[in-house]
């Protein structure tokens, strides 16, 4: 049995621009050679190594990152006698994923995953090309599709421990992968989940209601984190750093600090996705004085209300205070912001750019508030099917500003 993972080519606009898909919360296209963001794609690593575990020949082939064509994909698929060829699927990219499970299914049997076809599994599973749909994380149900044969869609299968997991597939490819801070040291950067999920019900966060079928939090413990750290740099000992990309990274100041003191010992700088408020000004100093140089925070917007239309459920007076204190400590804060939430008014705009003036992050991005499909502010916005709605119009690219330096625009951009 021959499996294929394939997070394949997207590009778009005549090639003019190549898009990132898995192992992104956020998918988008970018124009062609911008490629500083390579996300590491954590659910077909975690999927090819449970399937290698039960002696299963799978191949993980990530296309997003070695930008490869449409025209060398296909002929991989024509020399490897794939049994299944699994595709990573997004909103976004969907018309271009469809086009290419087509092509796939000329060769092997296509199974398709992803937040987009989790959501509209069996519309998906009804194209003649589609042998079998998997909904949300796939590790266990792609591995009971393989034993079994069966065709058909696979409802959620979730893993609650997740220490029982095998780490992730890598190999020498892995060095390529980053999410780079100005402040990370040159060389490759070990990207790492820590956790899987968040408790919070942010009304635009797509992966935690639609790719884990709820708002469970399923922390590792510091030891399993650790141990697949030293297994990584034990092979490829070249990384330089870690980022912890986690949906939220620091729940529970124990085991957070605990986690720390391993990576003290480690001796790697390393960065995070975190919240402001869900840990304690101790917790965030263990953190820094062991190597935590960078933080990532979501705030989104300046607006109280706001921020209680998204149900982000922050305290913007905490991320006041928090984000002084790091900065004053040289940790180096990144925050990012979003516009395009229902009802929101110039003044609401206003008040989230008096924000970003006031905290003075090292740097920060806003981006448009994107209605997924799966996600509650898919359903409040509802798209109208009568007009002539793309896919593509949730490229969030279509309305990115780029990460900039808050110290260098914002006087500019405010006044």
């Amino acid at each position: 049995m021959r499996v294929l993972l394939s997070n394949p080519p997207w590009f778009e606009d005549g090639g003019e621009r190549w898009g990132i898909r898995a192992g992104s919360r956020w998918p988008f296209t970018v124009k062609c050679g911008q490629d500083s963001y390579k996300p590491f794609p954590f659910l077909m690593a975690y999927a090819t190594s449970v399937l290698q575990q039960h002696g299963i020949e799978a191949y993980l082939v990530d296309s997003i990152l070695s930008r490869e064509s449409e025209r060398s994909w296909e002929f991989r698929l024509q020399r490897i006698n794939f049994d299944y060829v699994v595709i990573e699927t997004s909103s976004p990219s969907i018309e271009n994923d469809l086009r290419l499970a087509e092509i796939a299914a000329r060769y092997s049997k296509v199974v398709l995953a992803g937040p987009h076809v989790t959501v509209f599994a069996d519309e998906v599973i009804k194209k003649p090309f589609v042998y079998a749909v998997l909904k949300g994380e796939y590790e266990k149900s792609l591995l009971k599709l393989v034993q079994t044969g069966e065709p058909g869609v696979y409802d959620y299968d979730i893993t609650k421990d997740v220490d029982s997991l095998p780490f992730p597939f890598r190999d020498h490819s892995v060095y390529l992968y980053q999410d780079r801070f100005p402040v990370s040291p040159p060389g490759p950067q070990l990207q790492m989940w820590a956790s899987r999920g968040c408790p919070y019900r942010c009304i635009f966060c797509l992966w935690p209601p639609v790719m884990y079928n709820s708002r469970l939090y399923r922390p590792r413990s510091p030891q399993n984190i650790l141990d697949e750290i030293d297994n990584v740099l034990t092979r490829f000992p070249r990384f330089r750093s870690i980022y912890f990309d986690d949906d939220t990274f620091n729940i529970g100041d124990e085991r957070i600090q605990e986690l720390s003191r391993g990576l003290k010992e480690i001796g790697l700088p390393w960065q995070a996705m975190c919240r402001a408020d869900t840990t304690s000004l101790e917790t965030f100093r263990v953190m820094w004085e062991s190597g935590c140089n960078a933080v990532k925070f979501g705030v989104e917007s300046g607006s109280p209300r706001m921020i209680e239309v998204i149900q982000k459920n922050l305290d913007l007076d905490t991320v006041r205070k928090v984000v002084k204190e790091l900065r004053s400590w040289g940790m180096f804060v990144h925050l990012t912001f979003t516009w395009g939430i229902p009802g929101e008014t110039e003044e609401d705009r206003q008040m989230t750019w008096d924000l970003i003036r006031e905290l003075n992050p090292d740097t920060f991005q806003q981006s448009r508030c994107i209605a997924f499909p799966g996600t509650p502010f898919w359903d409040m916005v509802h798209h109208d099917k009568d007009h002539a709605f793309s896919w593509r119009e949730l490229d969030g690219q279509k309305a990115l500003e780029e990460m900039v330096s808050a110290q260098d625009s914002v006087g500019a951009a405010v006044c």
